[in-house]
C-alpha cells in the first residue's frame, strides 16, 4: 500500500470511529419512553386547561354581550324619554283639560314600562346623600342645615343604570355649607 492509501484508511477509519462514538451517544440521549409520557402528560393537562379557560371566557363574553347589547339603542331613546317627562312636568292647567296631556302621559308610560322590561332602571337622587359613581354634581347650593351637606338639592338630568351598570349618570346640584 502507498503512502497515501495507508492516510486515508487511518482517516477513514478515524472518521467511522467517531461517528460510531455519535451515534452511540445519541442512543444514550434518547428518552425512556417513561420519561417522554409523562412529558406528554404534562403538555396534554395544560392545552386541556388552556381550552376549559378559553370556553368559559367566550361564554362569559357571551353572556356579557347579551346583557348589555341593548346599551346602545337605550342611550339613544332616553333624551327622548326625558324630554317627554320634562314635557309632562310643565303643562298648564288648560292643557291638562284637553286629551294631549293624557296621551303623552300614556307614552311616558309605555317608555318606563319597556325599559323595566329590559333592565334599565333610574337611578333614584332627589334626598339622597351623593354617591360619585352614579352621579355626577355640576352645582352647588349654600345651606345652613348640616345634615343637607353632599346630599341632593335637585336632579337636573336623570341617570340610568342598565342591568346594574350606569350607563348614564345623573346630574345634579349638591348642597354644601354656607361659609
Amino acid at each position: 500500500m502507498t503512502k497515501d492509501k495507508k492516510d486515508n484508511n487511518l482517516h477513514e477509519n478515524e472518521v467511522n470511529e467517531v461517528t460510531d462514538n455519535i451515534i452511540h451517544e445519541e442512543s444514550i440521549k434518547t428518552i425512556n419512553p417513561e420519561e417522554a409520557s409523562v412529558d406528554y402528560q404534562a403538555k396534554y393537562a395544560r392545552a386541556l386547561a388552556d381550552y376549559q379557560n378559553l370556553l368559559r371566557q367566550t361564554v362569559k363574553e357571551k353572556e356579557d354581550f347579551q346583557r348589555f347589547a341593548n346599551e346602545n339603542m337605550v342611550l339613544g331613546i332616553l333624551p327622548v324619554y326625558d324630554n317627554l317627562k320634562i314635557s309632562m312636568k310643565h303643562i298648564d292647567t288648560a292643557a291638562e283639560k284637553s286629551g294631549w296631556a293624557d296621551g303623552i302621559g300614556y307614552v311616558v308610560k309605555q317608555f318606563a314600562d319597556f325599559f323595566e322590561s329590559i333592565g334599565v332602571k333610574e337611578i333614584k337622587t332627589a334626598g339622597h346623600k351623593f354617591d360619585h359613581n352614579k352621579m355626577e354634581a355640576v352645582s352647588e347650593v349654600a345651606t345652613d342645615d348640616k345634615k343637607l351637606v353632599h346630599h341632593v338639592c335637585e336632579e337636573l338630568t336623570a341617570g340610568y343604570e342598565l342591568k346594574g351598570r350606569v350607563i348614564r349618570a345623573a346630574r345634579v346640584s349638591v348642597y354644601k355649607i354656607n361659609e
